[in-house]
């Protein structure tokens, strides 16, 4: 200020042919600091506040707070397209510079069931042990044999679903199990077209079961009575149509029985209840 006037913001003022008295004052101000933005990334089933473009002036602390929707969790946060974590607050420190910020929400698993898997000899079930299943979803598993086997029968909950090579859980509301049995592949050499002639019943049985050799040609059969690994248990002959088996000290599970006349070898296979 000159004499009480304006005369802006120089730095230098002189004062020429100086006839009278004169003042000269300065007003000093703060030099304005530089101004840097952070920008937020609003994603779905969350919010981040404050929002928008955030004017942040440098040196300065900001901090944002992350809040998931209802039945939703924060999975991370991204600063800078960084993860900082699942946090649930992050605050910009001393800025210098522009930055962004962005979350990621996933929905809070609901109900979860286990899947338990047995492994037997001779063969594999993947996947192995005790499979976590979100409650709603589905999962395969794939049953493979050894070499030189073959899958004998599949059970889900303790229940045959037959020698499949893969089974699929859907919609899965409860724990289940399933385990797979297998058996050498010149134990069950089934030939397609007798098979079928020969019957087997009850079936599952108790106690006894019948073998029915009616629909074939006459002969000396040899019956030959395996478990389910294979093993052989008993040895008949017969040369009836029929023939009775007792299968009351049987434990319960799956058997086979191999059934042939030197020309033909047929495996049927049973439930013992």
């Amino acid at each position: 200020m000159i004499d009480g006037f304006s005369e802006g913001a120089d730095t230098i003022y002189t004062f020429t042919n100086v006839v009278e008295d004169h003042t000269i004052s300065v007003v000093f101000g703060q030099v304005p600091k530089n101004t840097y933005t952070i920008s937020v990334a609003q994603g779905t089933n969350g919010t981040i506040t404050p929002s928008g473009a955030i004017v942040i002036t440098e040196g300065q602390d900001t901090t944002f707070t992350i809040t998931p929707n209802t039945g939703y969790q924060i999975a991370d946060v991204l600063v800078d397209n960084v993860s900082v974590g699942a946090v649930s607050t992050y605050t910009f420190t001393n800025v210098m510079g522009n930055h962004t910020i962005s979350a990621i929400f996933n929905q809070i698993p609901e109900d979860t069931y286990t899947i338990s898997v047995t492994q037997s000899t001779n063969g594999t079930i993947t996947p192995s042990g005790v499979i976590v299943i979100i409650g709603g979803q589905d999962t395969t598993f794939t049953i493979t044999p050894n070499t030189g086997y073959q899958i004998a029968d599949v059970l889900v909950d303790n229940v045959s679903v037959g020698a499949v090579s893969t089974y699929t859980f859907t919609n899965v509301v409860d724990n289940h199990t399933i385990s797979a049995s297998f058996i050498l592949e010149n134990a069950i050499n089934e030939v397609a077209n007798i098979s079928t002639l020969i019957t087997l019943y009850p079936n599952p049985a108790n106690d006894r079961i019948t073998i029915d050799l009616a629909a074939i040609s006459e002969g000396e059969w040899r019956i030959e009575l395996y478990d389910i690994l294979g093993s052989a248990i008993a040895l008949y002959n017969t040369s009836d149509t029929q023939m009775n088996v007792d299968i009351n000290q049987l434990s319960r599970g799956i058997y086979f029985f191999r059934i042939s006349n030197g020309d033909i070898s047929i495996v049927k296979r049973f439930v013992k209840q």
